[in-house]
């Protein structure tokens, strides 16, 4: 079971970042495909914290809802800051790479 997780946790992260990248080559993005993608976002992310509260044993218990919550809330607050600031972080702090920048913004 856990390897089946790798694998479509694997899948899935190829094929996000390969719709985003096709989708801005082709002229075809939009904002309503921008909301489904972070949609799905979100839903995974879902799925991928329930697999590693799985394989850490946590079962039923808060350190499950904590695990849950510390993923969603700073997901939810970045898509957030997209939406007010139309620039979203890829990076913590000056760590890991640069801004992504969206609705015509330069750097």
């Amino acid at each position: 079971m856990y390897v089946l997780n790798a694998w479509c946790l694997w899948v899935y992260q190829t094929m996000d970042a390969v719709d985003g990248k096709q989708a801005r080559r082709t002229g075809t993005s939009s904002p309503l495909g921008q909301l489904f993608d972070h949609g799905c976002d979100a839903l995974g992310t879902t799925y991928i914290v329930i697999g590693l509260c799985s394989i850490m044993g946590f079962g039923a218990t808060y350190g499950s809802l904590a695990c849950m919550y510390t993923v969603q809330i700073p997901f939810y607050l970045a898509q957030w800051e997209e939406n007010h600031v139309h620039v979203l972080r890829a990076q913590v702090g000056n760590f890991g790479g640069k801004h992504l920048f969206f609705l015509g913004d330069s750097v």
